[in-house]
């Protein structure tokens, strides 16, 4: 009788592990504990994430090759005095780009296009004042089972109401992504 009250409360702990374990994992994708700045992590962090069937704010993307890409919702900003190009009015994204792949992703392969209200948006602007680097200082080489996070921002001659991110990983046309949606203020 004390074998079988063990086995069961075995039994009975191993459950409860299994299910801890997978409402634990359902965390790990929640874009908003994401970092502010060009990070990168792997090794031991969460799998690639699952595949969208079309491009959505804020959840994973993964393209065919196996790298992956999530860009927050968009959100305005009146950029500071000190941005590089210019503008009175902004959109900003978070991007991060998960290697999926058993090898380093070139990161020089990855092609950015923005639009506001409708209109191709301005070559990406640099607001460190503001917290937006962009590209700039991110590794050329994004090892496997990786990731980058960058904070982007494009400059707008209106307040933007509506902006979308083209992606493309590589130079083929189905490696192209476009996250569009209305802006948050």
């Amino acid at each position: 009788m004390t074998t079988r009250r063990r086995l069961a409360a075995a039994c009975l702990a191993l459950a409860a592990t299994l299910c801890l374990a997978a409402c634990q994992s359902g965390a790990a994708g929640d874009p908003s504990n994401g970092s502010s700045s060009a990070t990168s992590s792997g090794g031991s962090g969460p799998p690639a994430p699952t595949t969208t069937q079309a491009p959505v704010f804020g959840r994973p993307y993964t393209y065919p090759s196996g790298v992956s890409v999530t860009v927050s919702a968009p959100q305005a900003f009146k950029p500071s005095v000190t941005a590089n190009p210019r503008f009175d009015h902004a959109v900003s994204f978070e991007l991060t780009l998960h290697n999926g792949t058993d090898e380093p992703y070139d990161m020089s392969r990855l092609r950015l296009e923005a639009s506001v209200n409708g209109h191709p948006a301005s070559k990406e602007i640099i607001d460190s004042t503001k917290g937006y680097p962009g590209l700039r200082g991110v590794s050329t080489k994004l090892p496997p089972a990786r990731s980058v996070t960058v904070l982007l921002a494009y400059g707008s001659k209106e307040w933007p109401s509506e902006a979308g991110l083209r992606v493309r990983v590589g130079p083929q046309q189905r490696a192209s992504a476009e996250f569009s949606g209305p802006v948050e203020s």
